[in-house]
């Protein structure tokens, strides 16, 4: 039997199956997707003179992340003429993080660390939680993390700023 009234059910019916599956997803599902937050974000703490850090945040899609920081200075060695400026150290926190609407936690529970000059490092268990009480937002290739310290036991809004890596 066919149709006459022009309606046709095959193209309809994938629509509705889609948007049911759409309004039955979990809405922080939804969020994490659109925020986006999985991928490389670069963060350098820049000073007055040459030493500085770099800061790699790597959040990957199965909620575990990389946070490396990266200590670049200039370190005076006997017999030479000049201090010698390089990477330093290397911190390399691993852990899970999760997100609840735009509140973000991270907790490590390793951490590797090298003193990339003597060519020593070791590894160690650890439990720590960066960026306490932090918010997140992600505007085209910038992450902000807005988030709390404190000093003499007073809270401190603070704010830091990553931008989208390819490293």
């Amino acid at each position: 039997m066919k149709n006459s009234s022009g309606f046709n059910l095959g193209l309809i019916l994938p629509i509705v199956i889609n948007f049911a599956f759409l309004i039955s997803c979990n809405q922080d599902e939804i969020i994490v997707e659109n925020y986006n937050i999985v991928g490389k974000w670069k963060y350098v703490d820049v000073s007055d003179s040459i030493d500085h850090y770099e800061h790699l945040l790597i959040f990957e899609s199965d909620s575990t992340f990389k946070y490396k920081i990266s200590d670049f200075k200039s370190v005076s060695i006997p017999d030479m003429p000049s201090p010698f400026y390089g990477l330093f150290t290397t911190e390399n926190y691993v852990g899970k993080y999760t997100i609840n609407g735009n509140n973000l936690n991270m907790n490590a529970d390793s951490l590797y660390f090298r003193y990339e000059i003597f060519d020593l490092s070791t590894s160690i268990k650890i439990d720590v939680s960066f960026y306490d009480a932090c918010i997140f937002t992600i505007v085209d290739t910038v992450l902000t993390l807005n988030y709390t310290t404190y000093k003499a036991n007073k809270p401190i809004v603070n704010m830091r700023a990553f931008v989208k890596s390819n490293e």
